[in-house]
């Protein structure tokens, strides 16, 4: 329900009971206030207008200055440049310009013109154009030097052991030099070497063997018919060796020399003439010999 509006006096606080005196002292403090602040923006234009100088007397403090504002004349408003009165009110006097010299116009070297009698080159006359000769070849270069390849050496031969047969009689190196009238040169043996194979009984008959190398080994048949064997290689006597046994056997390892000093020697052979009671004879062999150079 809508309330009735409220008369001039109840805004000043009268009738309203207790609440009248508040409301009173609120709008007088809104009145008052408002009229403080209209009192001040008014003070502070005044005082704005009185202390910014008028464009009259800007124009009055110009000495000899137009009448109106701007002036009407041209600028700048005298007719010469610099000006002729070198005082100014109140400054220094202003210092011109310096007058523009322009660059010198550039002048061009003049055309070169040869001396008086300076005379035109012509070859002396009969002077021959050069021409080569006929057949004459056209240079071709060496070709590039091509190095040598690098030198490899050859690695070293590994020696090979060679076999040589009983058969190899002579009085040469590697040969069988037999001596005395007892041998014998059996050539069907089967399983010896080469088939082949030497026997002799009479005591003091010999073969030789000369070789070079490091390393000689030395086969032989044994049999029960057979005896004892004297060994020597260069001085050096070596035990006897029984070719005895109760049967035959072929290719047997009868002496080697192990390693040697590399060099020519020379291997022996004798009939003892001596034998083990269980063998019938004294014969002794030689089948083939395996050299190591």
């Amino acid at each position: 329900m809508a309330q009735p509006p409220r008369s001039l006096a109840s805004l000043f606080g009268r009738g309203d009971g207790p609440q009248g005196p508040r409301r009173r002292l609120t709008v007088i403090g809104v009145i008052a206030g408002t009229t403080i602040i209209l009192f001040l923006f008014i003070l502070v234009m005044v005082l704005i207008n009185t202390s910014s100088p008028s464009r009259t007397g800007v124009r009055n403090s110009i000495p000899n200055g137009p009448s109106t504002y701007p002036p009407t004349s041209t600028y700048p408003p005298i007719s010469t440049y610099p000006p002729t009165s070198t005082t100014v009110p109140g400054g220094k006097p202003p210092t011109p310009f310096p007058t523009y010299t322009p660059f010198p116009t550039y002048t061009p070297f003049p055309t070169y013109t040869p001396y008086p009698g300076q005379p035109t080159y012509t070859p002396y006359p009969g002077q021959p154009t050069y021409t080569p000769y006929p057949g004459q070849p056209t240079y071709t270069p060496y070709p590039t030097n091509t190095p040598y390849p690098t030198n490899t050496p050859q690695p070293t031969a590994t020696p090979v052991p060679v076999e040589i047969d009983d058969s190899a009689i002579g009085t040469g190196p590697d040969q069988f030099n037999y001596s005395g009238s007892g041998w014998t040169h059996f050539t069907l043996c089967n399983g010896c070497h080469n088939n082949t194979v030497s026997w002799d009984n009479t005591t003091g008959d010999a073969v030789t063997f000369t070789f070079t190398g490091h390393r000689i080994q030395l086969f032989c048949q044994l049999g029960n018919n057979q005896g004892f064997m004297g060994i020597q290689l260069d001085s050096t006597v070596y035990p006897n060796f029984d070719t005895n046994a109760a049967s035959t056997m072929n290719q047997q390892l009868c002496f080697d020399s192990n390693n040697i000093d590399a060099g020519t020697h020379t291997l022996t052979l004798t009939v003892i003439g001596s034998k083990d009671s269980s063998s019938s004879d004294y014969y002794i062999t030689d089948d083939a010999v395996i050299v190591w150079p």
